[in-house]
């Protein structure tokens, strides 16, 4: 996801953290034989920020990728920063 416009990178976190909360809250949804099932859905994203985590978009995805690639060996459903 691209954010224009943030004044600080602190911002880009309450938005990934507000992303997180909203995709683990439980969805139910119907199978094909009619039953209900809870679906839960957990993220892990990784934030980096032009121009201090790169000043390409190849070297932005490539560390917001290794910045959530921590996040998930630390326990996933999270956020961190390049």
């Amino acid at each position: 996801m691209l954010i224009p416009d943030l004044q600080r990178r602190e911002h880009a976190g309450v938005i990934a953290h507000q992303i997180i909360k909203t995709l683990s809250m439980p969805v139910t949804v119907t199978s094909n034989d009619g039953s209900e099932v809870e679906v839960y859905i957990g993220a892990s994203i990784g934030v980096a920020s032009y121009p201090q985590n790169g000043d390409d978009p190849e070297a932005l995805l490539r560390n917001a990728d290794a910045a959530m690639y921590q996040i998930k060996r630390k326990g996933k459903n999270n956020y961190g920063y390049a």
